[in-house]
């Protein structure tokens, strides 16, 4: 994982995050962020930091060159009062403090002819059981023990949320 935040001072940020709606949309099927999370400094008003995700390095460069990206941010920089940082972090660990008992699966996670990206979560017997019917009908895979163990060693702890 690798993360880039942004920080800003704006008393603009609804048009900030209109802004960021607008680029996820134009670079729908383009953009490699896989998450952003936008986040208020308390102790100080309208200061922000936009943490971005992306899968790796390469990932957060290729998003970077999008054309819609480079507009995007002049566009943020007009917004904000004085400088935009950003800040470029390789993920070093991840601690899951809290279990949330679920897991999940997803189609991400192997080559598919179909580009399938659906994802499944819940308990470690419901999600087998809806991906090995999953599997099967969009897959074209055959029901068995080889399928559903694959299934099951592939299972991850979803992270824990309220």
């Amino acid at each position: 994982m690798f993360l880039q935040i942004v920080e800003l001072e704006t008393s603009q940020m609804p048009r900030v995050e209109a802004l960021a709606d607008g680029w996820a949309a134009r670079t729908e099927g383009r953009r490699t962020a896989v998450r952003t999370t936008v986040a208020k400094d308390v102790g100080r008003p309208d200061h922000y930091r936009l943490l971005v995700e992306f899968p790796d390095q390469v990932a957060a460069k290729d998003n970077s060159a999008l054309p819609e990206t480079h507009e995007f941010a002049e566009k943020v920089r007009e917004l904000a009062r004085g400088p935009v940082v950003f800040h470029d972090l390789e993920t070093v660990a991840v601690h899951e403090l809290r279990d949330s008992g679920r897991k999940t699966v997803d189609c991400r996670a192997w080559p598919s002819e179909v580009g399938c990206s659906l994802a499944i979560s819940g308990t470690p017997d419901e999600v087998v059981e809806a991906a090995v019917a999953h599997a099967v009908a969009v897959h074209g895979e055959t029901d068995g023990p080889e399928l559903r163990e694959g299934i099951r060693s592939a299972l991850k702890d979803e992270p824990y949320r309220r």
